[in-house]
């Protein structure tokens, strides 16, 4: 009799084990394809795959800002926020050091990254991406001479 418990709970095991794994399968794939529409809309509107965008994006943000770019406090913390989800995913106060006292920046940069909340990796970097967009009237110009230099580097 013992034997027959441990064979249903052994069965019972395997459905549940194998039920998970479909889940995960199946909210894995939901994951693929939301990644690959905001990878597809990303690229039928600017040309570059979303990551591509994001790091050309990041580098156009750091070699202008200050010089050709002059953003918002408020918008930079939106921007450092989003770079951060985008890095080290969730905001969790528990991985960071703690904040000094007089350490204003420092706390506003982590309520910015808080008010994420529970972005995706891949929201995240289009959002970067966007704000970019809406508040530097030079990024677009920026991504599309980088569009015509990689469509000529192909084209010889």
């Amino acid at each position: 009799m013992a034997t027959e418990g441990s064979v249903v709970m052994s069965n019972f095991d395997r459905l549940s084990i194998a039920s998970e794994e479909e889940s995960n399968r199946s909210s894995n794939e939901a994951c693929n394809e939301t990644n690959n529409k905001e990878n597809d809309e990303s690229f039928n509107s600017w040309g570059f795959r979303l990551k591509d965008l994001y790091r050309l994006a990041l580098k156009f943000y750091k070699e202008k800002e200050g010089k050709a770019v002059h953003l918002s406090y408020e918008d930079k913390l939106k921007l450092v926020a989003f770079t951060r989800q985008v890095s080290h995913g969730k905001f969790n106060q528990d991985s960071l050091s703690p904040l000094g006292v007089l350490d204003v920046i420092g706390r506003d940069r982590s309520l910015a990254w808080q008010s994420v909340g529970d972005m995706s990796r891949e929201e995240a970097m289009s959002g970067f991406v966007e704000l970019l967009d809406k508040v530097c009237s030079l990024f677009k110009p920026y991504v599309e001479a980088h569009k015509r230099d990689e469509e000529e580097r192909v084209r010889l």
